[in-house]
């Protein structure tokens, strides 16, 4: 990943975290992934089972957060989820 990606992401991951401890939770997860639904024409919706389900995989050490060290596994399983469930990627 570029530098230039990284720190997008970073600016990123900051916005999505709203209460700032460097962490998302789920509903601060959910809400992230339902203002980019909002913004996106995709051919599918997800809904809050799904996107329950990508913050799991997300969420390599199950302990109900993900933290900012695991953004690689964020973007991989975001393009992933997407290229699977709604064939956009």
């Amino acid at each position: 990943m570029s530098l230039n990606q990284w720190d997008k992401n970073l600016k990123l991951f900051v916005k999505i975290d709203t209460n700032g401890n460097g962490s998302l939770c789920l509903e601060e997860f959910e809400n992230a992934f339902q203002d980019f639904q909002d913004k996106l024409t995709l051919k599918k919706r997800f809904n809050k089972e799904d996107v329950q389900n990508l913050f799991k995989a997300i969420d390599a050490n199950n302990n109900g957060v993900i933290d900012y060290s695991g953004i690689n596994n964020l973007w991989s399983n975001f393009t992933e989820y997407f290229r699977i469930h709604s064939h956009i990627c």
